[in-house]
């Protein structure tokens, strides 16, 4: 697992601190990334801030955070059954 920060952690702290600004309901630019970047002592290349800041802008980080995740009847079965609830039962088809 270290290996694998090591290698993206530029882009790993400037991804947290684009969603730290959006659940802080903060405004991402590439200011305020930066400002949160220096302010927890991390440093990464300067476009970072300004690609994640483009990247998210206009409402983009809300579709993107609503986005994630499966989608389907499967997925609903699945998250019935695991809930404890009763799974749909399967239709047979002819």
């Amino acid at each position: 697992m270290a290996g694998i920060y090591e290698n993206n952690k530029e882009e790993f702290v400037t991804s947290l601190a684009a969603l730290c600004l959006y659940d802080g309901e903060a405004e991402i630019s590439s200011a305020n990334i930066t400002a949160l970047l220096e302010g927890s002592n991390n440093e990464v290349a300067p476009y970072w801030a300004g690609l994640f800041a483009s990247m998210l802008k206009n409402g983009r980080a809300e579709e993107l955070v609503f986005s994630l995740g499966c989608s389907g009847p499967a997925a609903g079965a699945a998250g019935a059954a695991a809930a404890g609830g009763d799974a749909p039962a399967a239709v047979e088809e002819k």
